[in-house]
């Protein structure tokens, strides 16, 4: 059920390259994924993200993931902002993401 929302949003991420308005395209499955995964839900910690990529079995580095958000940021196709918590009196700054 799952992949032919990937394959939607993988067809989505090829229109943006193709129209030049996404010009990141070195990862282009697995930005469907995000995609995809971010379609699904109205808002996600890059935490959740990421784990929820790791379920699909993509394998992504804390950098190599920022970067990509990063990029899809810039590219005006999703939102990013941190959200400071106070946990057991830690202040966490968790990165949350949604799509525009």
């Amino acid at each position: 059920m799952f992949g032919w929302i990937i394959g939607i949003a993988f067809g989505v991420v090829l229109a943006l390259i193709g129209r030049g308005l996404y010009n990141n395209w070195q990862y282009p499955k697995l930005e469907a994924a995000l995609l995809a995964t971010l379609g699904k839900e109205s808002k996600m910690s890059g935490e959740e993200l990421r784990a929820s990529l790791r379920k699909q079995g993509f394998r992504i580095s804390g950098p190599r993931f920022h970067y990509i958000m990063s990029c899809l940021k810039n590219a005006k196709i999703v939102d990013g902002w941190i959200q400071e918590e106070v946990i057991d009196g830690e202040t966490v700054r968790p990165r949350w993401y949604r799509l525009r």
